[in-house]
């Protein structure tokens, strides 16, 4: 049994390393392109790029640990050597107990990554990004084109010039319609402005934004903004044959930008795991912090369901090799994307969507498909014993 084991784990693991490098590199690709569509320096990006990768794996890594025991299991399958081995009389769990290691070493991995190294990571992620966002709008300005600029031209965002982290004499105009004439038009002018990306001044500025104008929330889960340095806002209303023109002044003024590029991670991945528990439970839920609170529990269960979610991934991966028995790497690929999307990414989505209105606790959203999964994984391999 020693020779299965060592077979079934050597196929595997190599299989596992040669996904896991495929979904990374490609991931980075993805991630550096539209940085450098920006216009960010090649070498800033790429030193922006290892501390993304490490944030990503934590999806990436399951993913090609449940396409490698796909790959393995259809191939052994296809080759008859299932078939011989429970001729022999071997059952296929043991195949399944050989894969085991894999799936358990992963799992603690991911779990000492989530609590001790993830925080960091994030952390450097969301202060890092105002660097390579100030180098990209350097890089903008140089070539006179807008720092930000929505497909519509519904916002944009220009400066004359940077020096250092400030952007000089910055512009920013808002059109409520850019194809109507008619429709109000928002102007804000800024001697100086700087990128933000700090949790903690971000919340506070959010925070401060709030308290001066109920009607302008902040969303909790922006991590980038201009701070506008002795900001002039001018907003033009027409009305009838005249011009309604209003016009304000802030010290400190932010701006979060909508586009979702610019939000790498959310605010509360970067705090350790005994400080968001200690934040779900001495933060009481208010109609004006749910979505804040909601994102606490989000990233706090996520840290305790990825290695979970290895294990259950691990018996549901094998059950149905065993039952499809298939060497199609492209049908292992899609099956693997399809396991990992369908038990993460909805709950994640629907956290972060539904925020403030959310009257329940994010477990309730999180755990159930990886559950659920585990349950058919359990069916899976109990039917081909």
């Amino acid at each position: 049994m020693r020779v299965l084991d060592r077979a079934c784990l050597k196929e595997s693991g190599i299989n596992f390393l040669f996904y896991g490098l495929g979904y990374l590199g490609l991931i980075a690709v993805l991630i550096c392109a539209p940085l450098l569509k920006q216009g960010a320096p090649l070498m800033a990006v790429l030193g922006f790029l290892p501390d993304n990768l490490m944030f990503i794996s934590m999806l990436a890594l399951p993913l090609a640990m449940v396409t490698a025991i796909l790959a393995t299991i259809g191939r052994m399958r296809e080759d008859g050597e299932i078939t011989a081995l429970m001729a022999a009389g071997v059952s296929s769990f043991r195949i399944a107990l050989a894969l085991l290691p894999l799936a358990v070493g992963l799992a603690v991995w991911l779990g000492i990554a989530a609590h001790v190294v993830l925080p960091h990571v994030a952390k450097r992620l969301v202060e890092g990004r105002a660097t390579v966002a100030n180098q990209a709008a350097a890089t903008q300005i140089s070539r006179h084109r807008p720092v930000y600029q929505t497909p519509g031209d519904q916002d944009i965002v220009s400066a004359v010039r940077v020096e250092g982290d400030l952007l000089q004499q910055l512009f920013m105009v808002h059109f409520d319609d850019p194809e109507n004439p008619r429709s109000a038009i928002v102007v804000v002018y800024a001697p100086q402005a700087r990128f933000v990306t700090n949790p903690t001044v971000l919340r506070s500025m959010e925070n401060q934004q709030i308290a001066a104008s109920e009607s302008q929330e902040l969303p909790n889960k922006a991590v980038g903004a201009l701070e506008l340095q002795h900001a002039w806002m001018v907003r033009t209303v027409p009305d009838g044959d005249h011009l309604d023109i209003t016009t304000s002044v802030a010290p400190i003024w932010p701006i979060l930008l909508p586009d979702r590029k610019q939000n790498l991670s959310d605010m509360q991945d970067a705090f350790s795991t005994s400080k968001l528990a200690s934040l779900i439970d001495q933060t009481p839920i208010t109609d004006a912090n749910r979505a804040y609170v909601r994102g606490l529990q989000r990233a706090w269960h996520t840290r305790w369901m990825i290695p979970c979610a290895v294990i259950v991934y691990w018996a549901f991966s094998i059950g149905l090799g065993l039952v499809l028995g298939r060497s199609n790497k492209l049908l292992s690929i899609f099956l693997g994307l399809l396991t990992v999307v369908a038990t993460l990414i909805p709950g994640f989505g629907v956290v972060k969507s539904l925020g403030a209105s959310l009257m329940f606790n994010a477990a309730w959203l999180l755990w159930p498909p990886v559950l659920l999964l585990g349950l058919a994984g359990g069916y899976l391999l109990w039917r081909q014993r």
